[in-house]
């Protein structure tokens, strides 16, 4: 049986999707999990989370999507039980390069991602990817592969409309590329709780996740300057350095609710 694979994924930056992602995979690599970190964000954040700098890799998830290098030559070990495929600036270039490929068919274009590593399922027990902040043929991509989407949703202004949008190119997708696509839930991130804003707008969140059958977890990652302060300087994702941090402990119980959600759609299917 192949590896599960998730995306952290919505149109909106700073809303912790690597830090989900890279504390998701500590906490599944702590527990004996084979975890493979797909870094499709030319930010290349994934690999910084451990330490390395993303501009010293010759060989990144750009490679492999654009110029066919296989995966296998891209991917670091970067901590027991968890390898990276890195990205850098040269993401930044892969829309424009594919687009102007004539040899490369319309349809093709959503699929670089799938064909490239799908074989990889097979090595490891879970697969997570980091996406860029944007809807655009990146993102595509990212949705075309994955089994299961996580849409963090930080309580700001405006955020209703991201959430709203990424939900609907998901289901375009789930139409056109990727039929076994499931939103596994909406994951509150960046929540102060003291502030009447954003509770107003949870709340507004949990109502429409009622209506349209949606699954918003219970977790929530809530902000905490002096945490983030403090894991800058540890070149590890939070999970594997403070794993019994208060705020930490928060990524151990969605990866527990993750975990609950893939096994009632086993039930369901």
């Amino acid at each position: 049986m192949g590896a599960k694979v998730l995306a952290c994924s919505t149109n909106k930056g700073g809303v912790l999707k690597t830090s989900v992602t890279v504390n998701l995979a500590g906490v599944w690599a702590s527990q004996g999990k084979k975890v493979l970190i797909i870094d499709c964000d030319n930010q290349g954040n994934s690999i910084l989370s451990f330490g390395h700098n993303p501009d010293k890799f010759e060989n990144t998830i750009y490679d492999v999507l654009v110029d066919g290098l296989a995966a296998e030559v891209a991917r670091v070990n970067v901590y027991k039980n968890i390898d990276v495929i890195p990205a850098n600036d040269d993401m930044t270039f892969f829309e424009m390069d594919v687009l102007t490929n004539k040899g490369i068919r319309e349809l093709d274009r959503f699929l670089l991602l799938k064909k490239a590593v799908n074989h990889l399922k097979s090595d490891y027990d879970i697969i997570l990817v980091d996406s860029p902040p944007t809807l655009a043929l990146t993102q595509a991509n990212i949705l075309s592969f994955v089994d299961y989407v996580v849409i963090p949703f930080q309580p700001e202004p405006y955020s209703m409309r991201s959430l709203v949008k990424i939900v609907q190119s998901i289901n375009t997708l789930k139409l056109d590329t990727n039929p076994n696509i499931e939103i596994l839930g909406i994951l509150g991130t960046l929540v102060d709780s003291r502030a009447n804003l954003h509770t107003k707008i949870l709340q507004e969140c949990r109502q429409l996740c009622e209506q349209k059958g949606w699954k918003l977890f219970d977790t929530v990652i809530t902000r905490s300057v002096r945490y983030a302060d403090e894991i800058k300087e540890q070149g590890l994702p939070a999970t594997l350095s403070f794993p019994k941090h208060p705020t930490v402990k928060k990524y151990f119980e969605l990866a527990k609710e993750i975990e609950e959600a893939w096994q009632e759609k086993k039930v369901e299917a």
